[in-house]
């Protein structure tokens, strides 16, 4: 390095203010909390101020413990009176109990004194032990107040130890309120990633509270060999509107003289110790004043590696595929410990140890942390016809050494020409499916409260690939997670445009070991074992003119298609439990009707799949008990399932939607007002709208059009066929599925149920035209579906579980009910195959991130299977079989919940919730793979003459076995497999 100026730059920072978005080297690791208060239950007698609450039959003191028996599924104690701030507040509890549970912590405070659930905290905890085990205790942490919350009091608190059993027998060992110590993240890098030899830049440090009390001790910065500006110290309005609380930023300029990787040094100080030593790295040169050294080499791929300005180490890699610039690894990793007190970041210059076209070996120990080294082999790899580059990063310390962050690779997604970051499209699997203009971890749409998810749980991941399609090249790290009893990995972190660095560029890097979501490094290090190895392994894979939806099999071309959730029964018992399902599970025989769900409508009716498909069963079984229960003995199909000539009548739809296209062919939103006094109630009046009135999106648009085209195939109806064709003209504009849940998601939101209606739109104008073109964009949106699915099995079933509902479906009030109450096979296996419905919340404030809402996947897979006889593609049809399976293991198999499957299930609890679903589109999907017999829904098949000029559209009931085309003269003929006795239309 060889800056301009070389002072030393010192400035105190007060941190008298709530700290917000940003990250490198923590400090307040090993700060122990204050514990304010803390009820250990020791005096036969005494309950220390505690009292009953709803639901509490006994509250009594034995054996240093506290005795809890319940007979109310809601049911809580009341906590003597307290006064203690609340920013950085935690409830600790030692529990146990004979059942499991929903355990929950409700408070109220000097400000904010009703009890309400918008002060409340749950954990849901299944492995409680036992009441005969010594060790059967466990600690649970009920988080309250975070930093935003300094000058605010608790002043009352209860705790609700495990909601749901009706009856529960439970000991608490202790209670405490702890106060955490503030923990602060610090972030050093330079204002860009590669800047021209002489050329200026910024070298910033932020730093941000990400958890504990408020912090008021002064910091200092210094920024070694380097002049700075005054500090920017954010307040109110953070840097990236995503993060909690405000960052203190100091800037300083830099300039480097010799091209080559370089480095630049920060340190951050309380009270005279230092608490974070940070490096920042960067590459220098640009074009041909850039110096490289010779890596990895094939026809289509290169990795140049770029040295240090003395060529005796290796800094940074350039990344090329066909000729481009696909991204920068810069660096080649970067380490954090913990050094005494602080922690260290560096980002290690490495030896080349071995160097062939196919491999890189590169290892080094990290500077100024001589007994750690780290290795990076670098592999050119083909996974069939695809070429690609495989990193292995692994990390070696002393026995006892404390990491707190490896990262490799770490990828600096770029473009030369560079263009505007922002004007690209990008995925995240299943956390973000941006296109130009939308930033990840904005709020845009999503709302403040869930904005940040640049680095998620990795259950939340369910595509483990991070991708950005810019300047026609789209460039991807895919991975495969790794999942132990200590720990889940690696973490991804993904900023596009990079807010993280304030750069120009995308960032895409994997870490270990575990840590919060949004943070970059472990809050509690990873203490090595003797001999113990890190290791982090991922894949680069680039292509020019791949639209980014597409690379999602890349994944699936790498580490192959994982083995879906083994079946649990066979097509018969499956077809029986149907039955039972819709004769008893959901039909309210007072009524004499149906309802597609328990806990959603409390009005029965006549529902015609219902009765038809009930009358197919019994036909084919012989059983009668289903039909006799619901009336329906002796009933023929077509007039259950309304008749194909009253079909024919039903236009109006059709005509309605085609009136209210705009000009161009789309359709515009509008926020109902029943929608809008909804936003107002759930957040407080923060929101109003789920969407602006007269945007439009694929999910608005494909909803009007379906009816328009779903006439046109049945009727060949001219007006209705060139209706649907212009608007799924214009609809052509739209790369990303968004907005067909508006009633409760907002419009913008990425939602895998607009790529499964789109996908059954295109497949419609196909079917009615003949022109293949439109089986290109039917295949398009099918793959938009794909990183909303987890490729991955998430071992959720590990740890229990619970489903929330009711064992009345009249009972309106649920409480969690162990999962083997419910499925025979006790802990289901949801994934890989799961789906999550959306990428962002239910009015701003219900999470979607991380839970299954399997009936949107199931929907998209049944159009899947539809267009597979189309248009085959044996790896979408796989994963769209494999959602089946993920559904039918969702799908209850105990009294008295035969046949339904639950409306989410959350892959970080693993726990089922309400409502629960007919399972009308389980069945669709089994009746298109041919397992089901489908004598309850018409067939229509378009035939067309041997010039193709004339059409016929023919329907009928039943299994369509011949359907001929018509001969000019000759005779026509169908043939068509219905059951015996029963009527049919042709």
């Amino acid at each position: 390095m060889s800056p301009t100026t070389h002072l030393m730059f010192r400035q105190r920072i007060g941190l008298m203010l709530v700290l917000a978005a940003a990250h490198v080297g923590i400090q307040a690791l090993a700060a122990e909390p204050d514990v304010l208060r803390r009820w250990d239950f020791g005096k036969p007698g005494d309950l220390e101020g505690w009292r009953k609450g709803n639901g509490v039959q006994d509250l009594t003191i034995a054996d240093d413990r506290l005795h809890i028996a319940t007979s109310h599924p809601d049911a809580y104690a009341f906590a003597p009176p307290v006064e203690v701030p609340l920013d950085g507040l935690v409830v600790r509890v030692g529990l146990r109990g004979e059942k499991g549970g929903e355990s929950a912590v409700y408070w109220v405070t000097r400000d904010d004194p009703a009890w309400s659930e918008k002060q409340c905290v749950r954990q849901y905890v299944s492995d409680c032990g036992s009441l005969t085990r010594p060790d059967g205790f466990v600690n649970v942490e009920f988080p309250l107040g975070k930093p935003a919350d300094a000058g605010r009091v608790l002043t009352a608190f209860r705790i609700d130890p495990f909601n749901g059993p009706p009856a529960n027998k439970i000991e608490i060992d202790f209670i405490e309120l702890i106060r955490k110590a503030p923990v602060l993240e610090t972030r050093f890098a330079t204002s860009a990633h590669q800047v021209a030899a002489g050329q200026d830049a910024q070298a910033i440090v932020t730093i941000r509270q990400v958890d504990g009390r408020r912090a008021t001790d002064d910091l200092q910065i210094e920024i070694a060999g380097v002049s700075a500006d005054a500090p920017d110290l954010q307040g109110r309005k953070p840097d990236h509107p995503a993060s909690q609380g405000a960052i203190a930023r100091s800037t300083a300029p830099v300039r480097f003289d010799k091209p080559g990787v370089q480095s630049c040094l920060a340190r951050v100080l309380s009270g005279g110790r230092v608490v974070a030593d940070s490096e920042a790295a960067v590459i220098v040169g640009r074009g041909e004043s850039m110096p490289t050294l010779p890596g990895l080499r094939s026809d289509r791929v290169r990795l140049d590696l770029v040295p240090t300005p003395d060529n005796k180490h290796v800094g940074a890699a350039r990344w090329m595929v066909a000729g481009r610039l696909a991204g920068w690894l810069l660096p080649l990793a970067e380490v954090t410990v913990l050094s005494g007190d602080a922690a260290v970041t560096r980002c290690p210059v490495l030896s080349v140890a071995r160097s062939s076209p196919e491999m890189v070996l590169l290892n080094g120990q990290i500077p100024g942390l001589p007994d750690w080294e780290i290795e990076i082999l670098l592999s050119l790899r083909e996974f069939g016809e695809r070429e690609a580059i495989e990193i292995a990063g692994r990390l070696r310390g002393p026995k006892g050494g404390q990491v707190l962050d490896l990262s490799v690779p770490v990828l600096r997604a770029d473009r030369d020409p560079a263009g505007e970051p922002i004007d690209r499209h990008a995925i995240f699997g299943g956390l973000e499916f941006l296109e130009p203009g939308w930033s990840s971890s904005s709020d845009r749409a999503v709302g403040d409260r869930f904005a940040d998810r640049w680095s998620p749980h990795p259950f939340k991941i369910t595509l483990p690939m991070m991708a950005v399609e810019s300047g026609h090249l789209t460039s991807a790290v895919i991975w495969q997670p790794v999942v132990s009893a200590s720990d889940a990995g690696p973490w991804a972190t993904f900023a596009s445009p990079n807010f993280l660095d304030r750069q120009s560029n995308h960032l895409m890097r994997l870490s270990l070991p575990g840590r919060e979501e949004n943070e970059s490094f472990a809050r509690r290090p990873r203490t090595l074992a003797d001999e113990e190895v890190l290791e982090i392994r991922a894949v680069l894979v680039a292509e020019p003119d791949v639209p980014v939806a597409m690379a999602a099999r890349w994944w699936y071309d790498v580490f192959g298609t994982p083995t879906p959730p083994p079946r649990i029964h066979d097509d018969r018992e499956i077809y029986d439990l149907v039955a039972r399902c819709l004769g008893e599970t959901m039909y309210w025989p007072q009524e004499k009707g149906w309802r597609h769900h328990w806990y959603l409508g409390k009005r029965s009716q006549y529902l015609p799949e219902m009765a038809s498909t009930l009358l197919g069963h019994s036909i084919e079984t012989g059983q009668k008990q289903w039909t006799d229960r619901t009336g329906q003995t002796g009933k023929q199909i077509i007039d259950a399932a309304v008749p194909l000539s009253a079909r024919l009548m039903h236009e109006g739809t059709s005509r309605n939607a085609m009136a209210a296209m705009r000009p161009d062919g789309t359709w515009p939103f509008a926020n109902t007002e029943e929608i809008r006094e909804k936003c107002r109630e759930l957040t407080q009046g923060k929101y109003e709208t789920l969407g602006e009135d007269g945007s439009t999106c694929i999910g608005t648009c494909v909803q009007q059009v379906l009816p328009i085209l779903r006439y046109a195939r049945l009727a060949g109806s001219q007006p209705q066929i060139d209706a649907g064709l212009k608007a799924l003209d214009a609809m052509r504009r739209f790369r990303v599925p968004r907005g067909a849940q508006v009633w409760e998601v907002h419009q913008q939101i990425p939602d895998i149920r607009a790529a499964a209606l789109a996908t059954e739109a295109y497949r419609l104008a196909y079917e009615v035209t003949g022109d293949p073109q439109w089986l290109d964009d039917a295949s398009y949106w099918a793959w938009t579906g794909v990183s909303f699915i987890y490729s991955w099995h998430v071992p959720i079933e590990d740890r229990g579980g619970f489903l929330v509902a009711t064992r009345d479906k009249d009972d309106w009030n649920p409480h969690s009910i162990p999962l083997a109450e419910a499925y025979r096979r006790a802990r289901p296996r949801v994934t890989p195959y799961g789906t999550v419905p959306v990428l962002g919340p239910t009015f701003y404030i219900v999470n979607w991130f991380g839970v299954l809402v399997q009936w949107c996947g199931l929907e998209w897979a049944h159009h899947v299977i539809e267009l597979d006889a189309f248009r085959p593609d044996p790896l979408l049809r796989y994963i769209a079989d494999g959602v089946l399976l993920s559904g039918l293991q969702q799908m209850m198999d105990k009294e008295p919940w035969i046949g339904l499957y639950p409306d989410s299930w959350h892959t970080q609890t693993n726990t089922a919730h309400s409502a629960l679903i007919y399972p009308g589109l389980l069945m669709r999907c089994l009746h298109e793979q041919g397992r089901l017999p489908n004598w309850s829904e018409p067939w229509t098949r378009v035939v067309r003459d041997e010039f193709g000029q004339r059409r016929w559209h023919v329907s009928s009931w039943g299994r369509p076995v011949e359907v001929g085309h018509p001969v000019p003269g000759g005779p026509w003929s169908a043939k068509v497999a219905f059951p015996s006795g029963q009527q049919n239309e042709l």
